[in-house]
């Protein structure tokens, strides 16, 4: 090889060898350049080839480097070709021209420039498609380089070994490190890759055709043959293959041989189906066969029978490491104690409850069950101490194999209470459910039950008579029997605890006790902890009322009634004349002291006495002297259905001789007529019904019922005339009273209405129905009472108001002026009171009854207004509140309303009142 370079121009002389002048580069772009040189001579020898060679390598040859021709010069001149292939992108590139004579190489100058790249290399084919590693793979294409050290092939991440490389084809050999069944190539060439998806190259990777043999267990040997088993190792490092059976390793004991490879079944597999795996890096090969897992032969079980805690021996075949072993006795997992391929020891657990018991050996995936059971030894029983007793008499049993925390000890059905137990005693105690007499004695242990030898004879308290069976309060009754206990021996009669008058082992005397009542009741008799009841029930005999002294009475007075079987507390005998509950005073077995009530009706009235929930009638009634008769009426309700409020009242006035009573509650309007005391359901409704309004004004005038406003829902007026019987409604609109529960009076045909202690505490307003009902407000009330109205009533042209605080003020009208002047009289002496009842009789006014702290009264007072004075006069029969009262023909009329609490019962009695004969 010649070089020719140099600065001088040189002069054409003759020589051997072709000589260059100049390298240029020129049409650089990114597919190819242009490369140009002067061959200054041709020399002496014939050339046969001419071009360029280049590089991004400094040193340059044609037998390195990349050519490109430039054909047969056949004279001296320029000489130039286009570099397509090999050319680095970005990069410098060096490049000289050539010339080859028969005999030798001729370089020329040498030049560098920045490439921008050529055309990308382009693989047309792969042969073969399939190899093994270190085969040799052709790839077929085009722009490929023309030096080896240029060119370079990667399968994955795996750089392949070029042998050779032109322009239109490269062989490498197969790297031995790629592992993937399919591969895809990348050229690279003078730093430019191009990956081709195209075409692909696959692996031809080691097959494993059999497993021999291919069922057994754990630690055989068994051997892998197939093809091409033999390279796995000859071309990898052991660290890189590892072999599996299953999920298993079996890296220790592996025996490669030419065509074949050995193993031993790992300890670890625990699946019966497993295919074997070789992994090779990232690549797996499984056999196309599978290898079973048999499991391990039938086993004896040593001793047949025992008890908790016993060591069973296991004798068979089992896994050699212990960790993977267990066994089931029952259902229960046994402790093992030793483990050996042969032999297994382990401990019976306390949780065994089976008579005869599965022995199961489990080792993953096997579940392996003896032919052989273990019997569970029943327990027993060798002795009992003492063998008679009462009920929680301690008693106690020897024997074997009892069993704390599941151990049942039963005197016949009833189950023993344990206070002491461990595997050869029991501590127990006579039950309360154990029968009388002799009984048998059980011990379950688990699921096994053993019976004493010797019965247990139970001592219980028996009854063989009980006389009477009938009786009266403190009366001896007489328990007969035996196995009675003094001191510890209670009788039960029903629910009710006696505690005996005298005991003994064979007799008790017990009395009636005086809460006893009509049910006939068991006779239960308690010693000790036991109980037994007679079959037969004892009856309280009933009371008898022989008579009532004095026959004729009047209220408040005492009267004796004798009879039998009474009550000898008091408190316990109920007395009622009518309807009304006497204060029992005293009593004894044959005569009860009562005290009648002040309120009373006249005439002969029944006599009642309730005793132990008995009734019984006197049989002739007691005489009663009374201002007071009752009268047959309706039943009239004040209350709503729910109670709606303590305040509400029925409203009931006198029009032309008959009395009207209208009820909201009851949704209607009724008519007394005292002619024959008759009542007459009118048969209109109230419009009222639906607006519970409380405290209404309730005044007659025009021979026409008013009720006005009221504190509640009080933006109406209703008026009722008995003449058309119907009721008209008036909106209440300013200035007319609107929810105003006031006090009401009529002086010369003008209706006078006012005060609300919680509304309008003193207005008052007049109301003129002959003038279109003109509602005027009138000057207020004077006096500040700070009260609510109990009561008002009109006598002649006066008008009266009693306030709950027993505040009493009079009133009269100025007809001039249409006012009211007002004041105060003497206060109301008694009890202060709200929703009372007042009437007018003879120029004489009543008031009475209404409730003071949620208690109903009674009382009737009497006022006198030429005086100005107050007077007990007596009682209206029954407390009550919310009452009717109006007078007809010296007469007076009163009833109905509620009695006591805010939620008791409505009352549906009335009375006609006489006052010519309250007493002088």
């Amino acid at each position: 090889m010649h070089l020719s370079s140099g600065c001088e121009e040189e002069k054409p002389e003759p020589r051997e060898y072709p000589l260059f002048k100049g390298t240029y580069v020129t049409g650089v772009s990114d597919t190819c350049a242009t490369f140009v040189s002067e061959l200054y001579s041709l020399g002496n020898c014939r050339i046969v080839d001419a071009g360029f060679v280049y590089s991004s390598k400094f040193l340059l040859s044609l037998t390195s480097s990349n050519s490109v021709r430039a054909g047969i010069p056949a004279q001296p001149g320029i000489i130039k070709a286009i570099a397509t292939k090999a050319l680095p992108r970005g990069n410098i590139c060096y490049v000289r021209p050539y010339a080859v004579t028969e005999d030798r190489i001729v370089y020329g100058p040498l030049t560098s420039f920045i490439s921008k790249g050529g055309k990308m290399p382009e693989v047309t084919k792969v042969s073969p498609a399939y190899a093994l590693w270190t085969d040799t793979v052709t790839l077929t294409g085009r722009y490929f380089s023309d030096s080896n050290y240029e060119t370079r092939v990667f399968l994955g991440t795996y750089e392949c070994n070029v042998i050779s490389s032109i322009d239109t084809c490269i062989k490498f050999i197969l790297n031995p490190m790629v592992t993937s069944v399919i591969n895809f190539i990348a050229v690279e060439v003078s730093g430019n890759r191009v990956q081709f998806t195209k075409d692909t190259l696959f692996l031809n990777l080691p097959v494993i055709d059999k497993i021999t043999p291919d069922k057994g267990i754990w630690g055989d040997s068994i051997t892998l043959t197939g093809k091409r088993l033999n390279y796995i190792e000859k071309y990898f490092y052991q660290g890189n293959i590892t072999y599996l059976l299953g999920d298993k390793s079996c890296q220790n004991g592996v025996k490669k041989y030419a065509d074949s490879i050995r193993v031993k079944v790992p300890d670890e597999v625990d699946k019966i189906k497993n295919s074997f795996k070789i992994n090779i890096g990232t690549t797996t090969i499984t056999s196309l066969s599978e290898f079973t897992l048999l499991p391990p032969s039938g086993f004896t079980v040593y001793p047949a029978e025992g008890t908790w805690g016993d060591v069973l021996t296991l004798r068979g075949s089992f896994h050699r490491t212990a960790s993977r072993n267990s066994v089931q006795i029952g259902s229960y997992n046994a402790q093992i104690t030793s483990s050996s391929v042969n032999e297994l020891k382990c401990i019976v657990p306390q949780g065994v409850s089976g008579v005869k018991n599965p022995v199961t050996y489990l080792v993953s995936p096997f579940t392996v069950i003896s032919a052989d059971s273990f019997r569970l030894k029943a327990p027993v029983i060798t002795s009992v101490f003492p063998l008679s007793g009462r009920t929680n008499t301690q008693v106690i049993i020897k024997g074997k194999y009892f069993f704390p925390g599941n151990t049942t000890v039963k005197f016949e059905n009833a189950t023993a209470s344990i206070s002491d137990i461990n595997d050869s005693s029991i501590t127990t105690y006579v039950p309360l459910g154990a029968p009388a007499g002799n009984c048998r004695i059980t011990v379950t242990v688990k699921l096994q039950t053993t019976e004493a030898g010797s019965l247990f004879s139970v001592v219980k308290p028996v009854i063989t008579n009980i006389s009477p069976l009938s009786g009266t309060f403190n009366e001896e009754i007489t328990v007969t029997g035996n196995n009675f206990i003094p001191g510890d021996t209670y009788i039960y009669l029903g629910s009710k605890g006696i505690s005996p008058v005298s005991v003994s082992t064979e007799r008790v005397v017990f009395r009636i006790p005086t809460n006893t009542d009509s049910v006939p009741k068991e006779i239960k008799l308690r010693a000790g902890p036991d109980e037994v009841t007679y079959p037969d029930k004892f009856v309280l005999l009933p009371h008898q009322i022989h008579s009532v002294n004095p026959t004729e009475a009047v209220p408040g007075s005492e009267i004796e009634i004798t009879g039998i079987n009474f009550n000898p507390e008091y408190y316990l005998n109920t007395v009622y004349i009518d309807l009304f509950p006497a204060v029992v005073t005293s009593s004894s077995p044959n005569m009860i002291r009562a005290t009648l009530p002040q309120g009373l009706p006249g005439g002969s009235l029944s006599v009642k006495v309730v005793t132990g929930s008995y009734t019984r009638y006197s049989p002739v009634g007691i005489n009663i002297n009374s201002p007071f008769i009752r009268i047959s009426a309706p039943k009239i309700k004040t209350k709503y259905p729910d109670n709606y409020n303590w305040y509400m009242a029925n409203y009931g006035k006198v029009i032309n001789s008959k009395g009207y009573v209208a009820s909201a509650a009851e949704n209607a309007v009724y008519e007394f007529n005292p002619a024959n005391n008759s009542w007459t359901n009118l048969n209109i409704n109230q419009p009222f019904k639906a607006n519970p309004t409380m405290r209404m004004g309730e005044v007659v005038c025009r021979d026409t019922l008013y009720l006005i406003s009221g504190h509640t829902g009080g933006s109406y007026m209703y008026a009722y005339n008995p003449a058309s019987n119907e009721w008209r409604t008036f909106n209440l609109v300013s200035p007319a009273p609107v929810n105003v529960g006031g006090v009401a009076f009529v002086f010369n045909d003008v209706i006078f209405f006012g005060y609300d202690y919680t509304g309008y505490p003193n207005g008052f307003w007049s109301l003129e129905p002959s003038n279109g009902y003109k509602w005027t407000i009138i000057p207020e009330l004077p006096f500040i009472t700070n009260s609510y109205v109990s009561a008002y009533f009109q006598i002649g042209n006066r008008g009266y108001v009693v306030f709950s605080n027993n505040i009493v003020l009079q009133c009269e009208a100025d007809n001039d002026t249409l006012k009211l002047n007002w004041v105060q009289k003497n206060n109301f002496p008694g009890t202060p009171r709200q929703m009372g009842v007042s009437f007018v009789l003879n120029g004489l006014a009543y008031f009475g009854a209404g409730f003071n702290s949620y208690n109903s009264l009674n009382d009737l007072w009497r006022y006198n207004p030429s005086d100005d004075t107050w007077t007990l006069i007596g009682y209206i029969p029954g407390k009550r509140h919310g009452a009717v009262a109006f007078s007809i023909n010296n007469k007076a009329y009163i009833g109905f309303g509620s009695e006591s609490s805010y939620w008791n019962k409505d009352l549906f009695d009335f009375y006609e009142f006489d006052p010519d004969l309250l007493k002088k």
